[in-house]
């Protein structure tokens, strides 16, 4: 499972390649531990499981550019890509299922605009359709590469809607 990766995502853990492995590890391993002295039993009894049609604009070059050449084979409604969004609960558990590579900041909103601070996301669930971001972001130069590779730049904010229900500003 990958949960929110998109855009510019890059560890503060900076030592790489062979001398930073070690030391990856060991913070990898201790955090594994921390969790299970954490970890509590939860309720199971209540089992809930939703899923959503989302329509995505196809606007960037490089996803048009990959669906002419065949790279990309999907099937357009109205000239737009369809996928899907889902939410799952079990007991206190929570999870969103999003249909690319949502960008932390755009996760971070939708959990406090839901209410849920604990709610894991699920990327590139059912579907790879780039990347999820803030409108904002897909627009901003500063994310050149991410922006050619979204299906557009509300894309983002039409996955939230889907999920939240309401728009950014609310």
């Amino acid at each position: 499972m990958n949960g929110e990766i998109g855009a510019l995502v890059s560890s503060s853990y900076r030592p790489s390649g062979t001398e930073g492995l070690p030391g990856l590890t060991e913070r990898l391993l201790a955090l594994c531990e921390t969790a299970l002295e954490n970890a509590r039993r939860i309720d199971t009894s209540t089992l809930e499981v939703r899923r959503s049609d989302v329509c995505l604009p196809l606007a960037t070059p490089g996803l048009v550019l990959g669906r002419l050449t065949g790279v990309i084979r999907r099937e357009l409604y109205n000239g737009r890509l369809r996928s899907s969004v889902g939410h799952f609960k079990l007991g206190e558990f929570e999870a969103i299922a999003v249909p690319g590579e949502m960008e932390p900041v755009l996760a971070s909103e939708m959990r406090r605009q839901a209410g849920r601070p604990g709610m894991l996301v699920f990327g590139l669930a059912d579907d790879e359709v780039g990347y999820l971001m803030r409108e904002q972001d897909a627009r901003d130069p500063l994310f050149s590469y991410e922006r050619a590779m979204t299906p557009g730049p509300e894309a983002g904010e039409i996955v939230r809607r889907a999920l939240v229900g309401r728009n950014r500003r609310d």
